[in-house]
This record gives structure tokens, sequence and C-alpha cells, in this order.
């Protein structure tokens, strides 16, 4: 009963605050059908005994916040249109406006060409001429200098960092064709549980693809300036890693 529930409430410590720990002991928990301090649909720290005290809850999305209250969802630009992961083309014109003429836009691209500046002093001209093994984590460096090849319109720099991309596509698909077998070869499946072999993203297709998102970006961003080759090599390496 409700004194079980107050000797669990070390398993809540994560999402309670202390005036709902005295609401607990001063009120019931029924007080904790209305959480406003935390996400009412998340209950990640709750086990069973608890979760029986809490009435189910109705999402009831407001989008009052948004222009005209409609839901922030577009459709999704048409194939082979980039960017089109953060803004459209349509929007890019009023972006780089924002950038440009705004104290906050300027204060912030100034900030990112100085880093920019501080790591290809240190490691661009060595990176240039390696394979990606040699990363040296300069993957976030590499979709900052795409996306601020797009902002400024910088062509040179965009097909310097493309001739990049399309010589880590190369040595990642090797990676991948070469990995990925192995992965679906292994006998580590649990018989009755969904583990299994098959789930090849985690550990091999995101890690190969730096993170998952460092190639996916550097496409969007350049994708402009890249070759025909280079977007075929890019897709491919993408659809293959994300298998499964």
């Amino acid at each position: 009963g409700f004194d079980g529930f107050v000797d669990e409430i070390s398993a809540f410590d994560l999402v309670l605050s202390n005036e709902e720990v005295e609401a607990l002991y001063t009120k019931s928990a029924t007080e904790f059908t209305k959480r406003g301090v935390m996400n009412p649909w998340w209950h990640g720290s709750y086990n069973k005994t608890g979760l029986q005290f809490f009435s189910d809850l109705v999402e009831e999305p407001n989008f009052s916040g948004y222009v005209g209250g409609q839901q922030p969802f577009v459709d999704s630009p048409s194939a082979h249109i980039h960017p089109r992961i953060f803004f459209t083309p349509d929007e890019l014109p009023a972006l780089r406006k924002r950038l440009r003429e705004t104290t906050a836009g300027r204060v912030a691209m100034e900030n990112l060409r100085g880093l920019l500046r501080e790591q290809y002093i240190q490691f661009w001209p060595d990176f240039m001429e390696k394979n990606y093994s040699d990363f040296n984590g300069l993957d976030q460096q590499l979709i900052q200098e795409a996306f601020r090849c797009l902002v400024d319109g910088d062509r040179a720099m965009a097909v310097r960092v493309g001739r990049q991309l399309d010589m880590m596509a190369d040595e990642m698909q090797s990676s991948l064709d070469t990995e990925l077998p192995k992965r679906w070869a292994a006998d580590w499946s649990m018989q009755g549980t969904t583990l299994d072999s098959t789930g090849t993203w985690q550990h091999t297709g995101q890690t190969i693809l730096l993170r998952g998102t460092t190639v996916a970006f550097i496409y969007d961003f350049l994708y402009p300036w890249l070759s025909e080759g280079a977007r075929v090599k890019v897709r491919k390496l993408i659809s293959t890693a994300a298998q499964n």
C-alpha cells in the first residue's frame, strides 16, 4: 500500500523534488497525477510498485508557441534537395542574413571562424594528407567547416572538404564491407531475447561513420559542391551502415 510506496522513495531520487517528497508524506500519491517539474510521460525511474499509484496521463500537445498555432511539422524536401536536416534551401537566405546582420549572429560566426582557424593551424594541413583513421577528433570541426562554407559561400574550401569526404567514404565503405559480415556471422544470439548479431548500427555502423553524424552533416551542407560520384558513394555508405 502507501507505506510501501514511501519505503521505496529512494527509487525516485532523480525525479522528485523536496516539495514532492513532503506532499507524499502529508497528502497522498494522487497529488502526483499533476507533475509540473518533469516530463509526465517519462517513467524511467519508476518501479512497478510505484507505477500503480499513477493514473494514466493523456498526452495533450500544445502548439501555441508556434506561428498560427500550427504543428511544427513540414513536408520533407524532395529527394536530392539539400540542405534539409536543420533548414532548407528556401530558408538559407534568411539564415545568412541573420548570421551576417544581427549582433548575435556576427558574434557566433566570428567565434566559429576563430575556432576553425585555430584547428586549421594545429591539425588540418597534416590531416588533409592522411586517411580518416588519423582523425584526432576532428569530426566536429569538419561539420562546422562544412556549415561555415555553406553560410559564407566558400566554394574553394567546400570543394576541398568535399574531396576529403570522398576519400573518407572509400575507407569507411571498405571498413563496413569487412566488419559487417563478421558481426552478422557472429554466433552470439541469445535464445528467447531480442539480442542478436544483426543490430550492427551502435557498435559498427555509427562508429565507422564517426559518431554516425559526421558524414551525413557534411553531405547535407556541402551537397551543391560535391561531385556526383561522391554523392553516390555517401548515399551507399549511409545506407550500408544503417542496415539493421
